[in-house]
């Protein structure tokens, strides 16, 4: 039955007034966001040492010296040694190594003296494997505990500093200073300080390289040696048919010596060139580019500087095969500071290279070249030059095995030069070389070569000039338990007839057994070295360098150990800043620790 609509309006009229009579529910409270979580910060890094791991040495060396000149040393050296190695934090933060050293001694020679010295080191390094890595060092030991003993006592000092960083586009900057002190009762102080500065960045087909560095040596009493260098380079290179490069460098060596006190000596030197050619494989090659070269010497009596320009540009052209011709010119000017040339020059020539034949088991090859050069300007004028040059050789290769070759070789060559000003010049040169090469798998490689030239000129500058070069090289396994290893030259070169030849060596061997008499842990080492070229490497900025010249040394050295415990016996005869000397030395060491 459907309710008339009085009804239902009256029905739907209480329900609302009860719903009206009722409260409104409370209105719901606003969600306050969660807290966000602050990034750590070095507030939050512990600030604690992890577990320090320690390792030391006990070593008492007994040594024996005795220099030309002067009288026998006995010594005894005591030495112990404490070394740790921890981190902060984490590994990649911040890691440690330290130590301690104390030292002994007493000496036996005119009259007995003791002496101690206490020394150490420290190493901190931060964030090591981040773009910015950062590292301090320090040092401090006596040369008596060193086993290059050289008759000397002195301390050695040494500390630095280094600071990288490396961008995320590829650039790396380095940023570096060390000092080394060496101080003796017997020359004093001498101290090397080294400041090194680089950057590197490459960004598409360009690369920029730049490095700058300062060495100061003092060497006590008055005497100082300075080297400044800066180097830049940028090269540019466009799919191997352009490439450009250009280099700008300064250096200066400044030098106060007892013998040459003042001198001093600048040299700046700016270079551009580039190579091009049209396409890959055509036979035009082309090259060209600028120079200047100024260099400045002073000394406390006199002063000289001069200064050079020069651009220049060539081109080949591979007419066949084996015919190439050539051209190109070149624009100089020099001056001083009294006057000033310019110099032009044109030149052209070809060269000739005919294929190599064979002649029964022999390679022949040869090559034939011309050149014409017209000069003109400078305190000359015009001047021509016509030159000739021919060289021929024979080769031959003899395999005695799979693993070892004889080579041979031998050239002769021929110059004729004409100048419409100094006159004829004619000049004869031969060569000739045997060497023995062998490869024996990862037991034997070497080589052994032996060489000689001789080059006579005669004309308006007449010279003689011969070289002999012997050159060994190689290392391998004898047996089981001994190895060989060596690297020696021996150079002999004569400038006039008459006069003898000036014969230097440089290089060295090695031949160790590991088990000498059979006995395990028993090894015997023969160490020969040799420099017959005196360089001041130390003043140059190399830190570890000694003060003295050591030109040759032979060491005969036997070592035995057992676990943590080690045993040496070694006998050493050199030459020492021209001294020859001996050297006996014992030791018994004890390691402790990891």
């Amino acid at each position: 039955m459907r309710a008339p609509p009085l009804i239902l309006a009256l029905a739907l009229c209480s329900v609302a007034a009860r719903s009206a009579a009722q409260p409104a529910p409370p209105a719901p409270a606003p969600v306050s966001p969660a807290p966000v979580s602050a990034e750590p910060g070095l507030r939050d890094v512990r600030w604690e040492l992890a577990p320090v791991r320690w390792r030391g040495l006990l070593a008492t060396d007994l040594r024996s010296f005795r220099a030309e000149g002067q009288p026998a040393r006995r010594e005894l050296v005591e030495t112990a040694s404490l070394q740790g190695l921890s981190y902060v934090y984490q590994p990649w933060f911040a890691q440690l190594a330290f130590g301690v050293t104390g030292l002994a001694s007493q000496e036996r020679a005119e009259q007995r003296t003791h002496g101690t010295t206490l020394g150490g080191n420290a190493l901190v390094s931060v964030f090591p494997t981040s773009r910015f890595p950062f590292q301090a060092n320090y040092e401090r030991t006596d040369s008596r505990s060193s086993e290059q003993f050289t008759g000397r006592d002195y301390l050695v000092e040494r500390a630095g500093v280094r600071q990288s960083y490396r961008s995320f586009t590829g650039a790396n900057s380095t940023l570096s200073f060390d000092r080394s002190t060496l101080t003796s009762d017997a020359f004093g102080r001498d101290t090397v300080d080294v400041w090194n500065a680089g950057h590197t960045r490459s960004f598409g087909a360009h690369a920029f390289d730049s490095q700058g560095n300062r060495t100061l040596n003092d060497r006590g009493s008055g005497e100082q040696t300075r080297f400044d260098r800066v180097f830049a380079r940028h090269t540019y290179a466009a799919g191997g048919l352009f490439n450009a490069e250009t280099l700008a460098s300064y250096g200066a060596t400044s030098q106060r010596l007892a013998s040459q006190p003042g001198l001093r000596n600048e040299v700046t030197q700016l270079n551009a060139f580039g190579t091009w050619r049209p396409e890959e494989n055509d036979p035009l090659f082309v090259n060209g580019g600028a120079r200047l070269l100024q260099t400045e010497v002073t000394d406390p009596s006199s002063e000289s500087e001069t200064r050079s320009v020069m651009g220049y540009g060539s081109a080949n052209y591979r007419l066949t095969r084996n015919l190439t011709l050539n051209g190109g010119g070149s624009l100089t000017q020099n001056s001083t500071p009294e006057r000033s040339d310019v110099l032009a020059s044109l030149f052209t020539g070809a060269t000739y290279t005919p294929d190599a034949r064979r002649l029964g088991e022999y390679l022949y090859t040869s090559n034939l070249g011309l050149s014409a050069t017209h000069q003109s300007g400078g305190e000359d004028g015009t001047r021509r030059v016509l030159s000739t040059q021919a060289t021929h050789g024979l080769n031959r290769l003899f395999a005695m095995s799979e693993r070892q070759s004889i080579a041979l070789n031998g050239s002769q060559g021929v110059a004729l030069l004409d100048d419409s000003i100094a006159g004829s010049l004619r000049s004869l040169s031969h060569y000739g070389g045997v060497s023995y090469r062998v490869q024996a798998a990862d037991a034997l490689s070497g080589l052994a070569a032996v060489s000689g030239s001789d080059t006579r000129t005669f004309g308006y500058l007449p010279s003689n000039f011969q070289l002999v070069n012997l050159q060994l090289s190689g290392q391998g396994n004898l047996d089981r338990y001994s190895s060989l290893s060596a690297n020696y030259t021996v150079q002999g070169t004569r400038q006039e007839r008459g006069e003898g030849f000036v014969v230097s060596r440089n290089g060295g061997g090695t031949y160790q057994h590991q088990r000498v008499f059979g006995v395990p842990q028993l090894r015997y080492l023969a160490i020969y070295e040799r420099n017959d070229f005196e360089l001041n490497t130390r003043a140059q900025g190399e830190l570890t360098a000694p003060r003295e010249q050591v030109s040759w040394s032979f060491e005969q050295r036997l070592e035995y150990s057992i676990g943590k415990l080690e045993t040496r016996l070694s006998y050493r005869i050199a030459e020492i800043d021209g001294r020859k000397n001996a050297l006996l030395f014992f030791r018994v060491a004890r390691h402790i620790g990891d």
